[in-house]
């Protein structure tokens, strides 16, 4: 009784520390004790301040942004995001003890260095939600964790999910930094039909819905990247790539596979390339055959041969096509588009199988011949 009495003249006996406390407390002795650098977020305009929104290209300007008119200012994120949707980005470039100077490499050994050395306290029984990055002026973003390599700043994200896996998806097994991104994720396992808000496509998901009418009717992009050849703009980083590869014949990154050398303008090609050319991956098999194929796209084409259903009607002739690319061929009868021209006598055909048959019974010769016997004679 007497041991009771003391400790509710003295509530510092029995304390308790809400999770949110103990997330801030560890949150404002890593600012506080190093010189990391909280940001928001990156976008194509920039890196976006944590404290005040401003945007800068350079990081290092953020950086200089961040000493001079926030070093001493406090990072409330509990009235910037709730709890589910908790996540803090820390540039840790040059990471350093503001102690005793000590360099650092990633956060984990910043705080058991401040505990050891400095009698720092940290509370090491909550889920840790600081996500470390190091900022660079390169469009090509690494992973501090395993140095991986990424187009986008959203991409990178994604990827560091699997580097805190606070919540796991019980479908897939993927593992997310906080419940909010894992609750997002769950929608790419709905399937049902979800129709175009501005067009007449529909989509098997809501997230390839949502990525439609975002990249293709979005016309009010807040952000856009310019191109460094001719300053057009674009609202991806994909489409300038791509516009740089074939309009200027150059590219942001080059991607090489190590097996055969081929290069590409995304990592992400390069891997799809690896694992379809090199890895002979086929997972989607036909039920009917048990032929594979890489893609789901080329397993409905496929099946088209054992179905044998004519969904493609032509809206002149009411021709009807088990394919598209069918019923685009036939289209450019009508459209009297005769793009195949004999090298012979300048003779032009609607489809390639009437020229072939033209040359051999008008000339002689194949088309294979043909075209083999002009580039032997071509300097």
């Amino acid at each position: 009784m007497e041991k009771l009495k003391k400790s509710v003249q003295n509530p510092t006996l029995i304390r308790f520390v809400s999770e949110n406390n103990k997330h801030k407390v560890n949150l404002e002795n890593i600012l506080k004790y190093s010189n990391c650098t909280p940001f928001f977020t990156r976008t194509i305009a920039g890196i976006v301040c944590a404290y005040c929104k401003q945007t800068y290209q350079d990081p290092q300007d953020l950086r200089t942004h961040n000493r001079e008119n926030h070093k001493y200012d406090e990072f409330n994120h509990s009235k910037r995001i709730d709890k589910n949707n908790l996540s803090i980005k820390l540039d840790i470039t040059d990471l350093k003890c503001t102690l005793c100077n000590a360099n650092l490499d990633h956060i984990s050994n910043l705080k058991q260095h401040l505990t050891n050395e400095h009698n720092i306290k940290f509370y090491s029984d909550i889920k840790d939600y600081i996500m470390e990055f190091k900022l660079t002026s390169s469009q090509i973003m690494n992973c501090t964790l395993c140095n991986s390599t990424y187009e986008t700043f959203k991409m990178l994200l994604q990827h560091m999910n699997g580097h805190y896996r606070n919540f796991i998806c019980d479908v897939c097994d993927m593992g997310f930094v906080n419940q909010h991104r894992l609750k997002s994720h769950k929608r790419t396992h709905e399937v049902g039909t979800f129709k175009c808000a501005y067009c007449d496509k529909i989509f098997t998901t809501r997230v390839r819905k949502m990525c439609h009418e975002k990249y293709t009717h979005n016309s009010n992009a807040r952000y856009t990247t310019n191109c460094p050849q001719c300053d057009k703009s674009f609202t991806s980083y994909y489409q300038r790539n791509r516009h740089m590869f074939n309009d200027h014949n150059t590219a942001a990154a080059d991607y090489k596979c190590n097996i055969c050398d081929k290069t590409f303008i995304l990592k992400s090609k390069l891997t799809s390339h690896i694992k379809k050319v090199h890895l002979m991956e086929r997972n989607h098999i036909c039920a009917v055959c048990g032929q594979g194929f890489f893609i789901k796209q080329s397993l409905n084409e496929h099946m088209i041969k054992h179905n044998g259903e004519r969904v493609f009607k032509c809206t002149v002739c009411s021709k009807a096509y088990a394919r598209k690319k069918t019923l685009r061929e036939h289209m450019r009868i009508h459209n009297n588009d005769r793009r195949f021209k004999c090298g012979v006598c300048s003779l032009a055909f609607v489809q390639k199988c009437s020229l072939k048959s033209h040359m051999l019974s008008n000339h002689g010769v194949t088309l294979t011949e043909f075209e083999n016997n002009r580039t032997e004679k071509s300097p």
